[in-house]
């Protein structure tokens, strides 16, 4: 017997006067809750647990009803079908459980039309997760920051590329969520922006571009001393740390 026969079966039993219930009226248009344009500093765990599937309802339980072995009402029929039934009915198991497909064909063309955004919109994350400063420095979510680049010899050939990140990271990031920052260059010395965190003002923001555009690589790489004076201002929320070389004191004394 083919799946289409025994789904007929199922249906005729309303002409045979067995007991039947009323079809509902096709459900509305699910508001989905959307991501918004504009990215977030949040962690990417943060940020998932605000709009990952299950938080945005297209996790796939939602398309799912569970799976009982006795007679139960199906939406989409309009009647009630025994167990004997179950294999007609698209299944998948989730946890261990079986569960059944119990949509309209409309419910199910507006599912996807909805994961089509979402996944898109995760792709604009990943994008942006990937590109500027945050590729190098991640996604910075404290209020106050020290940030410590190595300008040793080492670092010539990518110096050039960190100052533009860098640069790109006062503008696009600290100045428009107000983080306070200072930055500790150091290679054979040590070289402070300020003496302490300082707020990201327009003005402030164009003397650290300054001192960021005089920065050269060169000498050796004091990193020990740089983390101690970063470590020292205890207004910091977080130390960065940007280098690519081994320090001059040992590594475990870093």
């Amino acid at each position: 017997v083919t799946g289409s026969e025994m789904i007929k079966a199922v249906v005729s039993t309303q002409s045979t006067g067995a007991s039947t219930e009323k079809r509902p009226k096709s459900s509305k248009k699910k508001k989905i809750k959307y991501i918004p344009e504009e990215e977030e500093l949040l962690s990417s765990k943060e940020w998932l647990k605000k709009y990952g599937l299950k938080p945005l309802g297209l996790h796939l339980e939602s398309l799912m009803s569970s799976h009982k072995h006795s007679s139960e009402y199906i939406r989409v029929t309009g009647h009630r079908v025994g167990a004997k039934y179950c294999d007609v009915f698209p299944k998948v198991k989730i946890r261990g459980e079986k569960m059944h497909m119990e949509l309209h064909h409309h419910e199910l063309v507006q599912y996807e039309e909805n994961l089509d955004h979402v996944i898109s919109r995760y792709l604009r994350r990943w994008r942006w997760l990937l590109l500027g400063p945050h590729r190098v420095f991640g996604t910075i979510l404290e209020e106050t920051i020290v940030i410590c680049i190595d300008t040793s010899g080492s670092m010539i050939t990518v110096i050039n590329e960190l100052k533009r990140e860098l640069c790109a990271l006062l503008w696009t990031v600290l100045k428009p969520n107000k983080i306070k920052f200072n930055i500790v260059q150091f290679a054979s010395q040590i070289t402070k922006f300020r003496d302490s965190t300082v707020e990201p003002t327009y003005e402030t923001c164009l003397a650290a571009a300054e001192f960021i555009g005089n920065m050269m690589a060169g000498g050796n790489t004091c990193t020990l001393e740089a983390l101690t004076e970063a470590l020292g201002d205890e207004s910091a929320g977080a130390t960065y740390l940007v280098t690519d070389g081994k320090p001059d004191t040992s590594c475990r004394a870093v």
